[in-house]
């Protein structure tokens, strides 16, 4: 349409391995709630959760798992995987940033970070609500931080 909508998915579940030496060998498992779509417009909300766009009552979760990951530099790759959207499976490519790992100073525990981006196009998924008006093309964009406890600084040395 006129401008980008921004919203977000605040209810999730999911997990994701990663070892830094061997980032290939990564995998990543995640479940979003559709209801919890947020874009600080209670009525948008509303309209995406409804039966034109998300269908939370017939499809109440979006589903992403991995299948391969491929390095494309120091800290880039491409992370392909396969993106379950009201009922519909498609596959994906993310191009993930690996941010870092460590220990958070805030919180003390070992983690590591991601930001991840992929552009899908919702017609392919069967989300054609108002199109041309409303544009084709989702961007999402991640920023991912996971926890390792057997890493944690309280259970095993970090690693340097």
């Amino acid at each position: 349409g006129f401008s980008n909508t921004v919203g977000r998915i605040t209810d999730y579940d999911g997990s994701f391995s990663f070892d830094p030496k061997e980032p290939e060998k990564s995998e990543i498992d995640v479940t979003l709630k559709s209801a919890s779509v947020a874009t600080d417009v209670p009525d948008l909300d509303k309209e995406l959760q409804g039966e034109k766009f998300l269908n939370i009552a017939k499809f109440p979760t979006m589903h992403f798992k991995s299948t391969k990951i491929t390095i494309t530099d120091k800290q880039k790759g491409d992370v392909e995987g396969e993106l379950t959207l009201l009922g519909v499976t498609k596959p994906v490519t993310m191009q993930v940033t690996y941010n870092k790992s460590g220990v958070n100073p805030y919180s003390n525990n070992y983690e590591s970070g991601f930001s991840a981006d992929v552009t899908i196009k919702r017609s392919e998924f069967g989300m054609n609500a108002y199109e041309p008006a409303v544009g084709d093309e989702v961007r999402i964009h991640l920023e991912v931080e996971g926890i390792n406890p057997i890493k944690h600084p309280g259970n095993v040395k970090t690693p340097s």
